[in-house]
């Protein structure tokens, strides 16, 4: 029998789980859902059991892994549930922040890190650019591929894990990443030497993200430090309305940077 006191080994916040927390973090973590469950969410949170993920990502050629995809199966089906079900609430239209900067941007080879049902990855492939998409969902990528399928767009999708996947190097014109923030800090510094690898020069990155004082969230600053050696095209540290807690305001910090 369980102790009053014992709590999961993983806890799942947003794109990422958090692995072998302590009684003390837990309690303070499984207080934050339960107020989330109250209608107060910062972004959708269960807590499960789950393996630690793989670290090291695959060594192929670009845009592949040399073995199957190590996807955790918790991780997997908590999103696969997320994107399969009406009960989950974010906005299903490409985002606006990410319409807005590359308006005038020509078109050219992007990477949608996280791409869920393909909301950006169908509106970018509308406008020229040649996209690729990485998920662990398989139920998302065979929403994205469906959606790409009726409006005549061709989408290469991946069922993958981003630590397992290979950006390769000097391949993009464009990177994306929506609300992968707890990945990023799980990542890291992996996470941003990856990215900032895989650009071409001239390439950008384009970053949004909920932010605020837990390690899984982005930090005031935090992505201004870690793509110092870019260029700095625009930073915005907000309270607005985000694409996945429709209806109120977060904390947001959004980022676009130049190779």
């Amino acid at each position: 029998m369980a102790r009053a006191f014992d709590f999961p080994a993983t806890v799942r916040l947003g794109r990422r789980s958090i692995s072998h927390v302590t009684p003390r973090i837990a309690a303070v973590l499984y207080l934050t859902l339960a107020i989330a469950a109250a209608g107060l969410p910062q972004y959708p949170a269960t807590l499960a059991w789950a393996a630690p993920a793989a670290k090291s990502p695959g060594q192929a050629g670009a845009g592949s892994s040399t073995n199957p995809p190590a996807i955790d199966p918790a991780d997997r089906d908590f999103w696969n549930g997320k994107f399969g079900g009406p009960q989950t609430l974010f906005n299903h239209q490409p985002s606006r922040f990410l319409v807005e900067v590359i308006r005038d941007r020509k078109p050219g080879a992007a990477l949608d890190l996280g791409m869920g049902e393909g909301r950006n990855a169908l509106y970018l492939a509308q406008q020229g650019w040649q996209f690729t998409g990485v998920d662990e969902s398989d139920v998302a990528i065979a929403q994205a591929k469906g959606h790409a399928s009726k409006v005549g767009v061709k989408l290469d999708a991946a069922v993958d894990g981003l630590d397992q996947y290979d950006f390769g190097r000097n391949r993009w014109d464009l990177i994306i990443l929506f609300y992968m923030h707890a990945w990023y800090h799980g990542a890291k510094p992996k996470s941003a030497e990856f990215i900032q690898a895989a650009l071409k020069p001239g390439g950008w990155l384009v970053i949004e993200g909920f932010a605020g004082p837990e390690n899984y969230q982005f930090q005031p600053n935090e992505l201004l430090h870690d793509f110092g050696e870019m260029s700095i095209l625009r930073y915005e540290d907000v309270q607005a309305e985000a694409d996945w807690a429709p209806g109120r305001k977060s904390h947001i910090i959004r980022l676009v940077a130049e190779k």
